[in-house]
C-alpha cells in the first residue's frame, strides 16, 4: 500500500514542479516582452512632435555646449520624462601607478523622495606617474536608456546601458559587452596601443566606493598588467 501509494504521487510531483516552470517561464516571457513594449512605445512618442516638451527643447538650445567628447552633442526635442543620472570620480594607485575612472548610474528615489545613485558602468584607466582630468558627459535625454561618453588622456569611450539589462561601451572602437561585467579597466599606451580587462566587480552605491577600490587593487590580473606595461 505505501509503495502504490508513493507511486501515485509522483505524477502529481512532476505535474506541481511543471506547473511552477510554465508559471516562471510565462512570467519571464511577459516582463520582457512588457519592457520592450514600453521602449517600443518611448520610441514611438519621441517621434511625435505632439508629445514633445518644447520647454525643454528651448532650454537645451539656449544653453551652450562646450563638450570636447568623441561624438558631438546638440540639443533634440523629446517627450517628458523623469530619470535622474548619477557619476562619480574614481582615483587610486597602486604603488607608484594612478588610475582615473568614472562610475555611470541612475539616480533612483525611495519612498521619501530621497535620491540615491545606483552606478552600472565603471570605467578606469591606468594613468601613469599621475592622475590625469576626466572629460565626462551622462546624458539623460535618451531615457529610458542611459547614455554617457567622455576622454582620459588618449583614451575616448561612449557607451549606454538599456532597461532590458544589455548595454555595450566603445573605448577606442574596442566593444565590450557589460552583460559580461560592468567595471572596465584600460591600461593604455600613447594613441599605438592598449591593454584591457573586463570583470564583473559591481559598484551598486558610493557607500561601497572603498571596498570597490580594494578588489580592483588585489586583482591579480590588474598587477599583472601594471608590471607589462611598466616593463
Amino acid at each position: 500500500m505505501r509503495v502504490a501509494k508513493m507511486l501515485c504521487t509522483i505524477p502529481f510531483i512532476m505535474r506541481f514542479h511543471s506547473t511552477v516552470l510554465i508559471a516562471l517561464l510565462t512570467y519571464v516571457g511577459c516582463y520582457g516582452q512588457s519592457i520592450e513594449e514600453t521602449l517600443k512605445q518611448k520610441a514611438l512618442n519621441n517621434q511625435d512632435p505632439a508629445k514633445w516638451n518644447m520647454e525643454l527643447f528651448e532650454s537645451d538650445k539656449s544653453e551652450p555646449f562646450d563638450f570636447n567628447g568623441p561624438m558631438a552633442l546638440a540639443a533634440y526635442p523629446v517627450e517628458s520624462y523623469k530619470f535622474s543620472v548619477a557619476s562619480s570620480e574614481i582615483k587610486f594607485k597602486i604603488g607608484q601607478h594612478h588610475f582615473t575612472g568614472i562610475s555611470f548610474g541612475e539616480n533612483v528615489p525611495d519612498e521619501k523622495g530621497n535620491y540615491t545613485p545606483e552606478y552600472q558602468t565603471n570605467l578606469i584607466f591606468y594613468t601613469g606617474s599621475a592622475y590625469l582630468p576626466i572629460s565626462s558627459l551622462i546624458n539623460s535625454r535618451n531615457a529610458p536608456y542611459l547614455t554617457f561618453q567622455g576622454a582620459v588622456g588618449e583614451s575616448n569611450f561612449i557607451g549606454l546601458n538599456s532597461p532590458d539589462g544589455k548595454g555595450f561601451v566603445f573605448v577606442n572602437m574596442k566593444l565590450f559587452d557589460l552583460r559580461f561585467g560592468e567595471t572596465i579597466i584600460i591600461f593604455q599606451n600613447g594613441k599605438e596601443w592598449f591593454y584591457y580587462l573586463q570583470t564583473d566587480d559591481k559598484l551598486e552605491s558610493a557607500v561601497q566606493k572603498d571596498l570597490f577600490i580594494e578588489k580592483i587593487k588585489k586583482n591579480s590580473n590588474v598587477l599583472e598588467l601594471v608590471e607589462r606595461i611598466g616593463e
